[in-house]
């Protein structure tokens, strides 16, 4: 006689993770953030490749023109030597950016409202390589943070914006951060910070980190770090300084712009030697404070 006994299969399934705490959203522009391949406005969707936060949808993420003509911002398959199969990047495009060509200014911009007094950004950006056809040194803005908005009307305006500085005669850059009244058609430099010891990777893929606090000239800080692949990590800019405008009450963010090409300039001396200023971004991370092992 065979007994046949039955047997009881126990399925143990792991509950679901919390995010790590202070992780606001991140993605890696991944299939399900979209739309692929075509002119943004916005991004939305749910990147599946990441663990939540992780919809876009909740961010209320925006992506802005400024100047008609050839510009864009669209996510694309990962067209650098080397990269993984499948993966997907942010790309920013300004060939001929200003409609009309004497128009003042040109930008492909992304931007969103975090409202916070403390935040930490990492993002992996490759600067393309076109840069060194430009016919004359130039700079462009790649990130900024308003405090306050001058489109709003508000008097004693404050931003801190991020350049890049090229000279493609002698094959240099740099780096320039700034605390600024912004009040057109005046621009009044409260603080700046010039770094042209760590060279701006060019042509390759590297991990960018940005730390931001409210606060005044001893307490407010800006902290800007950058680690190429396979190497340590580079600080680039450690300030202390006003992080609101000096004549008003402290304030938060109002509007960030994490991925920003801002320059006509250096968009026509890159297009005039026959290139296209342009930048990529992937595996981009929002929290409301530094994590453990960042700056």
């Amino acid at each position: 006689m065979t007994t046949v006994r039955d047997r009881i299969i126990i399925t143990v399934t792991a509950a679901p993770q919390p995010p790590p705490s202070g992780l606001i959203f991140h993605s890696g522009f991944q299939p399900a953030s979209g739309p692929f391949n075509t002119e943004l406005l916005d991004i939305t969707g749910v990147d599946g490749s990441v663990s939540p936060p992780n919809n876009w949808d909740a961010l209320n993420f925006r992506i802005n023109y400024e100047g008609g003509g050839e510009r864009f911002a669209k996510i694309i398959d990962d067209p650098t030597p080397g990269h993984a199969l499948g993966n997907r990047v942010l790309h920013f495009w300004l060939r001929n950016p200003a409609d009309p060509p004497t128009a003042p200014a040109a930008r492909v911009q992304s931007s969103y409202s975090p409202g916070l007094t403390e935040a930490f950004q990492r993002v992996r950006m490759y600067v393309h390589p076109d840069l060194w056809l430009a016919t004359s040194a130039q700079r462009f803005m790649f990130q900024e943070i308003w405090i306050r908005p001058n489109w709003t009307g508000q008097v004693n305006s404050f931003s801190l914006p991020f350049d890049i500085g090229f000279d493609p005669a002698v094959h240099t850059t740099y780096w320039r951060f700034q605390g600024r009244d912004v009040d057109p058609p005046s621009v009044t430099r409260i603080w700046e910070v010039i770094n042209t010891t760590v060279p701006v990777p060019v042509g390759e893929w590297f991990t960018a980190e940005t730390y931001y606090k409210m606060g005044n000239d001893t307490s407010g800080r800006i902290v800007f770090a950058i680690q190429r692949d396979g190497q340590a990590k580079q600080i680039v800019a450690n300030v202390t300084n006003w992080t609101y405008h000096p004549e008003e009450a402290p304030r938060g963010i109002f509007q960030w712009h994490p991925h920003k090409l801002y320059g006509k300039a250096a968009a026509d001396a890159v297009r005039a030697g026959g290139g296209v200023l342009q930048m990529y971004w992937d595996d981009w991370q929002v929290w409301n404070r530094p994590p453990a092992g960042s700056i």
